[in-house]
């Protein structure tokens, strides 16, 4: 995932509101 898509996407990942496997994409781009 880019980080443009991170940022659309962190207030639903905060909130516990995306589905696991967007969520686990999340965690590993911002491991990176």
């Amino acid at each position: 995932m880019k980080c443009e898509e991170i940022r659309n996407l962190m207030d639903a990942y905060l909130d516990g509101e995306l589905d696991p496997v967007t969520s686990q994409k999340v965690e590993q781009h911002l491991r990176e």
